[in-house]
């Protein structure tokens, strides 16, 4: 679990890096039909995401390697669904591509580092 947050943590700090060199200090808002879809879609893969980690944890086992593969799925996912709505509600910001990034580098992370 260790190894997890040590991940999450150089995403975040890679993502807000990225952001600013990419896009710039000024971060655009979401329209209210985006942030409805942004909120919900959250609250379904966490869900969905929170019941899986549980049966995994407890059929398998936490060091196995079905834990890592739901771990790149979940991270495909997630950060996959975040890259969909900044390309879809703010295309012209260029966000959609840091995600992008943050994306290939999460999966690279998880499948070597677990």
């Amino acid at each position: 679990m260790v190894v997890i947050s040590f991940i999450c943590i150089l995403l975040v700090f890679v993502h807000l890096i990225l952001r600013i060199w990419i896009v710039g200090l000024d971060k655009r808002e979401l329209p209210e039909e985006g942030k409805e879809v942004n909120i919900w879609g959250k609250i379904i893969l966490a869900l969905v995401g929170i019941i899986v980690f549980i049966v995994i944890a407890f059929a398998v086992g936490m060091d196995s390697l079905a834990m890592k593969w739901f771990w790149m799925l979940f991270v495909i996912l997630t950060v996959g669904f975040q890259s969909f709505i900044d390309w879809k509600y703010q295309r012209e910001s260029r966000q959609y591509i840091v995600s992008l990034i943050v994306l290939v580098l999460g999966i690279v992370l998880v499948y070597y580092l677990l």
